[in-house]
């Protein structure tokens, strides 16, 4: 059994959605390279590069905190306070950023059974990343 995981501090960030642009040569498609989530994808895969290999089945849990504004007042602040963040960006957009960012941890995303994501708020914005190839066991954020 291995378990590893990898902490991100900062706000986290979804994968954006792939532009087309109409060029003389047809059609081209891609990821803005300047978009938060392209570098908190990147940020994911220099994290993980030195963790060790894993065959499958790889469980995977996500626990996202989302910095709370600073215009919010501090009765508002500790009424939200380790509650569900439920705003953009998707759970499923930062699944995608930290699973493209692992992608040299694993043969294939398909190796990947059980992904768990979870948002709230909270003082300081991070992301913690647990992966474990394991069958049994439970592995919460």
């Amino acid at each position: 059994m291995t378990t590893w995981n990898i902490t991100i501090f900062g706000q986290p960030a979804g994968m954006p959605r792939a532009r087309s642009v109409r060029t003389k040569w047809g059609i081209r498609h891609y990821v803005p390279q300047n978009s938060p989530g392209v570098v908190y994808r990147s940020i994911a895969a220099k994290l993980s590069a030195s963790k060790p290999k894993l065959e499958g089945p790889v469980r995977v849990t996500i626990g996202c905190v989302f910095e709370m504004p600073k215009s919010w007042s501090k009765a508002k602040k500790l009424k939200h306070d380790g509650q569900p963040h439920t705003q953009k960006p998707d759970g499923d957009n930062i699944a995608k950023a930290i699973l493209d960012g692992l992608s040299e941890c694993w043969p294939d995303d398909a190796v990947v059974w059980e992904l768990i994501v979870r948002k709230v708020w909270g003082q300081h914005g991070s992301t913690v990343v647990f992966v474990t190839d394991t069958l049994t066991g439970e592995y919460t954020p």
